[in-house]
This record gives C-alpha cells, structure tokens and sequence, in this order.
C-alpha cells in the first residue's frame, strides 16, 4: 500500500460522524457472563464487545497494536492486540464500518 492511502485511512477517523448507540443493537453489545469480560484494561464506560475479534487484525488497524519481535512458524510477526481498545469504543464502530468498506473497495 502507499502511503498516499494509509493517510487517507487514518483521516477517515476524525471524518465519520459517531453515531447514537443503543445498548444490545446492531452496533453495540456487552456480555458480561463471558467469562474473559473486559478483555482488554481500559477506561471506556461502554465497553462493546461487538468486535470481540477485531475486524482489523489481518490488516492496517487503526487502533494501538504492538508488533512483536518473535517470529511464528510462518515467518509472520505477531501481532498483540492486548493493550489497544479501539473496536471496544462504540464511538469507533462507524469509523470501522467505513474503513472495512474502503479496504473492500481496493
């Protein structure tokens, strides 16, 4: 990818206008009997678990992933999502929509 692209995806961000969230809709859910609730440490009061995978790890992620220095057997360097909650934010889920879509359209 050129850089001319990736800028355009992380701008995307302040673009997209958030939207009004519903508890347990479309765009937001919360399980609180899983029993890995919260997964990630963090300071967001509606925690989501919508994207309890992220839709991003196999590729640009606009949240806050580490890269880690071991190497798997494939030769792939591991991702570690760990301390990054993005996809948890509601805020982030038009954002995340879009940017799927644009990735799509490529």
């Amino acid at each position: 990818m050129n850089n001319v692209v990736i800028e355009s995806r992380m701008d995307m961000y302040d673009k997209i206008s958030t939207i009004n969230i519903c508890k347990n809709s479309s765009v937001f859910f919360q399980n609180y009997e899983c029993e890995y609730y919260p997964c990630h440490r963090t300071d967001i009061k509606d925690f989501s678990c919508l994207f309890c995978f992220c839709p991003m790890y196999y590729t640009l992620c606009l949240g806050t992933p580490e890269y880690s220095e071991y190497i798997d057997i494939k030769d792939s360097i591991i991702k570690d999502c760990s301390g990054c909650d993005f996809p948890h934010d509601p805020d982030n889920y038009p954002v995340i929509i879009e940017f799927l879509k644009l990735l799509l359209t490529e």
